[in-house]
């Protein structure tokens, strides 16, 4: 997935404001890769903000960005593509998370 101006000034935007950690999702659930280096399970994470992107002429540009905060107090971002290109694992992990956050 490639990264368009408007993800990389809303991710900008989220780490001026604490939201420093780069998450990705592993089978053992969603992996801090700076600062803990440790695994969240669902019931971990409360989603802050998401934002949807949407490529106009090319579907790789288009993207989901969830702002996340785990149990701990860790901040961070996690980004999905969505439609053909999307994560199914982090797609249905992330689902998790939101009915536990609402």
């Amino acid at each position: 997935m490639k990264l368009t101006d408007p993800v990389l000034e809303c991710l900008s935007l989220w780490k001026e404001k604490g939201f420093t950690t780069e998450f990705q999702i592993k089978s053992a659930g969603l992996f801090a890769l700076n600062n803990s280096h440790r695994y969240y399970e669902a019931t971990e994470i409360k989603i802050v903000e998401h934002f949807r992107f949407e490529g106009d002429s090319d579907p790789d540009n288009s993207a989901i960005i969830y702002v996340v905060e785990t149990a701990d107090g860790l901040k961070g971002t996690v980004i999905d593509a969505f439609g053909i290109y999307a994560d199914s694992f982090l797609s249905d992990f992330m689902k998790k998370v939101k009915e536990l956050s609402s």
